[in-house]
Order: C-alpha cells, then sequence, then structure tokens
C-alpha cells in the first residue's frame, strides 16, 4: 500500500481536504489499487476535484533458471555436475511426465554426483536450487 500527498503552493493557506474515502487530510494514506477522489475547498468556498487512479504492480519476470550441464550423458548410474562453488542446494530429479521422483538436500561442491540408480531407466529433468534462490535445470538419460 502506498500513499497520496498534497502539497499546496505556500500561498494557499486554509485549505480543507475532503477525500471519497471520509477522510479529511492532505495525506491519505494505506492507498491501495484504485481510483481517489478528494475535494479541495479554499477560504473562499471555491472547490476543486482531483482524481488519482492507481493500478496493482505485478511482477511479470520469470524466475531465471540457467543451463545444468549433466555428465556423462546418457548414463547407467552415475551423472555429474558442476556449480561455481560450493553451497547448500536442494537437487530434485523429475519423470518425462514431471512427477518428482527423487530429492536430495546437500552440499553441493564443484564436482558433484548424483546416483540415478533409484530412478530405473528413461528421461529425467534435475532441478538444482541453490539456497541463493538459483534454479539450475537439465536433462539426463539413464540407460
Amino acid at each position: 500500500d502506498g500513499q497520496i500527498v498534497l502539497v499546496p503552493h505556500e500561498d494557499s493557506p486554509g485549505l480543507t481536504y475532503l477525500w471519497d474515502t471520509g477522510d479529511e487530510s492532505a495525506t491519505l494514506e494505506n492507498v491501495g489499487a484504485g481510483d481517489y477522489t478528494v475535494v479541495v475547498t479554499n477560504p473562499e468556498g471555491c472547490e476543486l476535484s482531483y482524481t488519482f487512479s492507481f493500478e496493482q504492480l505485478t511482477s511479470t519476470k520469470a524466475p531465471e533458471v540457467s543451463a545444468l550441464q549433466l555428465y556423462p550423458n546418457p548414463t547407467s548410474d552415475i551423472t555429474r555436475f558442476s556449480l561455481p562453488y560450493g553451497q547448500n542446494a536442494q537437487i530434485n530429479v523429475f519423470d518425462v511426465n514431471g512427477r518428482l521422483v527423487g530429492q536430495v538436500s546437500d552440499w553441493v561442491e564443484m564436482d558433484y554426483a548424483l546416483d540415478m540408480t533409484p530412478y530405473g531407466k528413461g528421461m529425467f529433468m534435475v532441478q538444482v536450487q541453490t539456497e541463493e534462490g538459483q534454479n539450475h535445470l537439465g536433462k539426463v538419460m539413464v540407460r
């Protein structure tokens, strides 16, 4: 939420404010998406009406995903990958239908060995999510 602050010219003392919310100050607090109208009245009774419109801000930026190089590929048991430096990570293994078939939380060193034998044969997606919020994604064929 935000606020609207009306700053009158210094030559305009004695102004009164009436917002469509019922507030009577030059500052409207807790402003969300929507239209807000204020009537400003000078000491002579002249009125001016102002309307402010605000839209809800949303992020359109997709999370960044970088390629994960898995090797050897194809493999019959162990596949390896590297991250730039050691860090805690969650490793998710998905089958071709997008089902999560394996999950490991571990300290990932420069050259990490992932045992693929529990998942059987086929094509798998490996996702590595670091504690820093980085996502790495790669695919591996197990024969």
